[in-house]
Order: structure tokens, then sequence, then C-alpha cells
């Protein structure tokens, strides 16, 4: 095939960048054959294809050969086997063909469509068997004027088969060797009482397809291009530059041959060629020198300035795509060299930036260094600016902001429906002595992590952040999926909710009024699906403050208080469940749980949720108290024993009719010493 050759208009949608640039000759590595290369017929002759071999040929108006075969089945079976004298290119991600066969109704013909080696014969299963394929009947019949379909991915290992355009199927293949494989059409025919003309048309990309093969092979290529990009980004120019060397030479010594033969028109389109690789190769080296971006910085008010989404970039481009993370403001690392006041927030989004990058997932928004003044109506339409240019948000960080209410922070929350995870860090808003109730705001539905750190928030301000993250909806990590059967049992009810929330009342309160020299100032809060089995329910509260100077330790932040509600379901409802397990984890708390004043208050929100579950449903409460150290204060672990049970006894009458309360006291951590615990089992 001569090289001036190009690839057809309406197979560049699968094959367009098999060249370095559209202007280029096109190599023979990726033309594809116009037509089949060999026939072989059941005695096994190869025969090149010509018009005495196939009966005849015609070429059509659309572009496709139509050959014709005849079968004789008189004296058995006759077999036609058709081949490509090209193999598949490997430089493309997909490799399709198209065939459709034109037989008498009344005739025994099966037709075999795909890949096979070039040694190896598809009437064989022995040696289908040695090259590790082996064919495989259709449940799909097709008759005459069928069009059937095959591709071959080696990337993926993938053979797929469609038919009219419809896409019926695929099958994984080990495709050791995908360079050797050819096209293969095999037609059979067997029981006939006289000879049979088949008509075949093979259709290698000299007409449309039939099947869209552009939406097929719209990732493959976009996976390809990535890891390409990832690995040439890694080379040196010098390497770079050799490539271009050795492309060029091919087409000078083209040039060279044109200029000897006389052939002026050949000549210039060599030369043109040599020019569009110099200038491709350029475009490249600009690439490669600096890697693909995945975060955009407003640091200062010139980034914000100076960026500018390029024309050329529309919502679903690649550009827009590049940009997952923006980071809004300074961080602690900047923070000392900063000269200039960071742009506001508010300013990034009324300026429309975001609204033109689609694949934004993450926002770190940090105002250690006070951004510029905005004006209040500016300030207070904040909440709308989110929702405008972050719809499809998944994780917020917001660090070191002055709020000038909590309801502020609830009004931005709201913004967000597809919000998985946030993250609140040294938040200053109202002082945590505030009393009263806060308004009640739609929460996002999605929202499965909750992180506080460093925040003084009151008793009410938590509850609420709590009642946020409860209410959403419960789903797994992002790594794991839910089945089909649990998409529709993953809403946690909010009577269920609010007695989760109820319980981590009363342990705040009972922190917060106990210790004033103590104040929780981390919160780690998790709601999500442990079990994809059982569809078990669990909860995680978290709450850290920082060690006393006193104290010998290096990690100045312990946790103080750990609390897991557990709800074993069998059907979409928490309050249905057969079991109920809360772990509470005393740490570093300066006495024991029992002692706590609040703890009688935990005990008679447990006894409501005992008797809330069915008869017969298992409760089970452990609880560990880790020492400060070496104290003296703590109280003999009997005493502690006994003391529990006799409150879970006065503090939980609901229960005492089921029967099923189990109460363990997991023991005593200490430094340099363990004291064994104390693993005993009450029934009420």
């Amino acid at each position: 095939m001569d090289k001036r050759t190009r690839i057809p208009p309406f197979m560049r949608h699968y094959l367009e960048q098999a060249v370095l640039d559209d202007g280029l000759s096109t190599p023979n590595f990726v033309c594809p054959p116009t037509r089949w290369g060999t026939v072989s017929s059941h005695t096994g002759r190869d025969m090149a294809l010509s018009e005495t071999a196939l009966g005849s040929f015609v070429k059509g108006s659309s572009g496709l050969m139509t050959d014709t075969v005849f079968l004789d089945g008189r004296s058995g079976r006759s077999t036609t086997e058709f081949t490509t004298a090209s193999h598949v290119p490997m430089r493309c991600p997909l490799y399709y063909f198209e065939v459709d066969i034109d037989a008498p109704g009344n005739a025994d013909t099966r037709a075999v469509v795909g890949f096979a080696y070039q040694h190896a014969s598809a009437s064989n299963d022995e040696s289908y068997h040695e090259t590790s394929i082996r064919r495989v009947l259709s449940t799909n019949p097709c008759g005459d004027g069928d069009v059937i379909g095959c591709g071959v991915c080696p990337d993926e290992n993938v053979v797929l088969f469609t038919k009219n355009g419809k896409f019926i199927g695929r099958r994984l293949v080990d495709l050791q060797h995908a360079d050797l494989l050819r096209p293969l059409l095999i037609i059979t025919a067997s029981g006939t009482s006289n000879s049979l003309r088949v008509r075949t048309r093979a259709n290698f990309g000299q007409s449309s397809f039939a099947f869209d093969v552009c939406a097929w092979s719209a990732p493959l290529w976009q996976a390809r291009r990535d890891r390409f990009r990832h690995s040439a980004a890694r080379l040196p120019l010098e390497v770079l530059a050799t490539i271009a060397t050795f492309a060029a030479e091919d087409i000078v010594i083209a040039a060279q041959k044109a200029a000897a033969a006389g052939s002026a028109s050949l000549l210039r389109h060599q030369l043109a060629s040599c020019h569009r690789l110099s200038s491709v190769c350029r475009t490249w080296r600009t690439i490669f020198r600096t890697p693909l971006p995945t975060a955009l910085f407003l640091l200062h008010p010139a980034h914000l300035e100076r960026f500018r989404v390029p024309s050329s970039c529309s919502k679903k481009g690649p550009c827009a795509r590049t940009f997952e993370t923006v980071y809004i403001g300074t961080d602690a690392a900047d923070a000392a060299t900063q000269t200039e006041r960071p742009p506001a927030v508010e300013v990034v989004l009324a300026s429309g930036l975001l609204r033109r990058l689609p694949g934004v997932r993450k926002i770190v928004w940090d105002d250690l260094c006070q951004p510029r003044a905005v004006p209040p109506r500016v300030r207070a339409a904040l909440p709308s600016l989110l929702r405008a240019s972050l719809g499809g948000l998944t994780e917020l960080r917001i660090r070191n902001r002055t709020l000038r209410s909590f309801d502020e922070l609830m009004r931005m929350l709201a913004a967000f429906d597809k919000l998985q995870v946030l993250h609140l860090e040294n938040l200053q808003c109202a002082s945590r002595a505030t009393q009263g109730k806060h308004k009640t705001f739609r929460g996002s539905s999605s929202l499965q992590e909750l992180h506080v750190q460093g925040c003084v928030f009151s008793l009410d301000q938590v509850s609420a952040l709590l009642q946020i993250n409860l209410r959403g909806n419960v789903s797994t990590n992002s790594t794991q999926k839910l089945s089909d059967c649990q998409d529709e049992r993953c809403t946690i009810d909010a009577s269920d909710a609010s007695t989760a929330v109820a319980v981590a009342e009363a342990l705040l309160g009972s922190y917060y009024r106990t210790d004033v020299e103590h104040f929780c100032r981390d919160i780690s809060l998790s709601a999500k699906l442990i079990e994809e089995d059982s569809g078990n329910l669990k909860w995680d509260l978290s709450l850290q403050d920082r060690a006393p100077a006193s104290w010998p330790t290096k990690n100045q932040k312990r946790e103080v208080l750990h609390l897991s509600i557990l709800f074993a379901a069998r059907d979409s409802a928490p309050a249905n469940a057969h079991a109920v397990a809360v772990d509470l984890y005393n740490c570093y708390k300066p006495r024991p749980v029992t002692h706590w004043p609040a703890f009688d208050a935990v005990l008679s929100r447990l006894d409501d949720l005992v008797a809330a579950l069915p008869h017969c449903a298992e409760f089970s409460l452990r609880v560990r108290d880790y020492p400060t150290w070496d104290e003296p204060w703590l109280p003999a672990l009997s005493d502690v024993m006994e003391t529990l049970r006799e409150r879970v006894r006065v503090r939980m009458p609901q229960s005492a009719a089921k029967e099923v309360v189990r109460v363990e006291h997991l023991g005593v951590l200490g430094s340099g010493r363990r004291a064994e615990g104390c693993r005993q089992s009450v029934r009420t």
C-alpha cells in the first residue's frame, strides 16, 4: 500500500491519533486492509486472492468488495477460510471489522467470525487449543442481511462482537501475541444437494461501520494517551530529539527517491510532511516540559488575575477535566513569606473561574492570612455562590476561617448535595458558652465523614453537626461498591439517628461539665456501612483533646473518648436490629466512666434504645478505662465493675424484661503496667 494513502475521514474517530499529525502520510502499519488477503479451501491448499480462486469479486458503490465462493457439500463438509494479509496493528487500542454473508436459506451453512494466528487453522480444534483460542457458539442467530462485527482490544485482552450495529457480548482471552492476530472468516456448508454460491462483504473501514466505534474506543484512547503522556514526560529532551531525528530520516529518504524519480508532486508532499513533523515535535517538547496539572493554586491575587481557562477547552474537553483540587488562600508553609493578602473565596467564586472547571472535586480553603475584605452583601451571597460553582464537590476542607455565627457554617454546608467528606480545622465562631437552639438547615444527603479539629463549639453546635452527618445516606468507602440489593437500604431513619445523637450529647455534656480546664477541640465522626453482606450500620465518634504540658508524652493530641454504636439489622431499618453493640472507651480521663456525673443520663438513653429494639434483640455495652499514667485516684477494678453492674440494673429498667443486656469491662491499660480486664456478663 502506498504511503500516501490516508485514513478515511470516517475512520479517524477510532484511529485518529495513530500518527503524530493529521497531515502526515499514514504509515502502512496503521492502514487497514481493503479486502481479504488469502482464502483457503477445505483441502487446506492456500491460494492467492484472485478472480479465479474466488469465482468473482465486484466493487460496489460503497467501496466494499463483494466476494463470491462456491461450496460443494455433497460429499461431506466444505469449508472456506478468509484471512487478511496484514496483522492487527498494536498501535490501535481497538481493531474492528464487519462482515455480512448472503447464502441460500435452505442450506446448512455456518459462519465463524473472529481473529486467528497466522499458522492456526480455524477448522481444527487442536490448532485452536494450541494457540489458546477456542470457538464459542453464539446464542444470537444471524441470517441473510445481518452485519456481524468483531473487534479486539489488546490492552484489555478483550474480543467484542456486534450484530447490526448493536453490542452483543465480549470475552476475555489470553492475547499473548496480539500482534500476530489476523481477521478471520470461515464459511462451512454440509449436506447440500448441489454447489452453493455464497457472497460475502468485508468492511475494514472502506465505509462507515454500523457499530458506533467512537463511543466504544474513546475511553481506551484516553487511557492510552494518559499512560503515554505520563511515560513520555519523564524522558529527557535529548531522547525526544533523537526520536524526532529517526522519524524524519524516513521522510527524507522518501523525498530523495521522489526527486530521483522526477515526481514533483510526491516531492512537495514529502517536504510538507517533514515540516509538519518538526512542528509536532516542538509542540510535544513543550507539553512534556510541563506535567499534567491536577491542582490549581490560588494563593495570591495575581494567580486569579493571570489564570484564564483557554477558550478551546469546553466543559467536556480534556483541559476542563485536568483540575481536580483547588487551593484557595495561604497555607502555613507560605504564611511567613506572604507579602500580599490572598484573594477571598467570595471573590474567587464571583469571578466565575470555577464554573468553567467542572472536574473540581476537592476544595482546600485556608484563611490563615486574612484575605482582603469583601462587602457584606457579597459575603451574604456565599452559599448561593457555592451552590452555583461547586455542584459536584465531594470533599471540602475549611481552615482558619473566622465565622460571624454558627448559622453561617450551616448555610454553607446546606449548599452541597454531593459532599462526602468534610474537614473543619481551627474555625472561630460564636462562643461555646452560647445557649439556645440553632436553626434547622437541610444537610448534605451524601455526607460520609465529618472531622473537626481545633474548633471550640458549644454542645448544641456539636449536636447540630452530628445530626447533619447521621441523617445522611450511609455508604461505603470510595474503594468499595454496594451491591444492587443494598442500594435501597442505605438510608438511616431520623429517629434512629437521633438516638445515637442523644447518646453522644450525653457523653459530650459529661465531658464539658466535669472538667472546665479541658474542652473538646477535635471531633471525628463517620457513618458508614461496614459489612456489605449483612448490611450492619456503624457510627464512630472520636473526641480528641490536647494533653496537659505536665504529661510526659511526645504526642500532645490524645483521644479522650471513643464511642462506637453498631446496628446489626436484617432489613433496611436499624430500629429492627437483632443486635446492638455499644463500645465506650474512656481514654486519658481523670476519673472512671462510672464516676462521671452524667453517666446516669447515658444509661437512660441506652435504656430507651434497648426498649425500642425487637424482643430478644441482644444489646451489649463494653467499657474500657484508661488512667492518666500512674494516677493514684483510680479505684480498684472490682469496685468499678460492681458499680457498673449496679448502675445498669438501676438505670436500665426497661431492658430488664428482655434479659438480653450484656455488660463488660474490658480492663484498664496504664503506662508501664497492665491490669487484666474483668470480663463479666450481666443479665438484667
